[in-house]
């Protein structure tokens, strides 16, 4: 029971506004509240039909590679979600790192979503030239 209950929060996860680094550290937390054994790596990532992305983070737990964070830079077609390792780990290369859990205050945090407007404004946003500081 605990299990599924981790893999449906983990999975509402997804719509949380953080790139690999904020979703590793809020899998991490999910896990660490219910006493889950889990891995954290940092390092490069592939998808099938080759293209890499570095730096990047995931979780392993319970034979799963746990990774919501490869379409981000990777496109569509890349992989998504719980994987098997046994399936997709000669797509991940990368050394264990420590991850404590967050607060809860951070948690709620990373959790919420940028307010409409907010994101309205930031993707009508373009600085083709931005400003630099002028150095003497």
């Amino acid at each position: 029971m605990i299990k599924e209950a981790l893999i449906e929060e983990i999975t509402c996860l997804d719509s949380a506004p953080v790139e690999c680094d904020g979703f590793s550290q809020l899998v991490v937390s999910a896990l660490s509240r219910q006493n889950q054994e889990y891995k954290v790596f940092s390092g490069c990532v592939s998808t099938a039909n080759g293209e890499k992305f570095s730096p990047h983070l995931w979780v392993e737990w319970e034979g799963y590679i746990i990774d919501f964070r490869v379409r981000m830079w990777l496109g569509q077609d890349a992989q998504h979600g719980f994987l098997p390792k046994s399936d997709f780990e000669k797509l991940y290369d990368g050394e264990e790192i420590y991850m404590a859990p967050l607060e809860p205050f951070m948690e709620e945090i990373l959790k919420t979503p940028f307010p409409k407007e907010i994101m309205d404004q930031l993707q009508k946003q373009t600085t083709p030239n931005p400003v630099k500081p002028k150095m003497k």
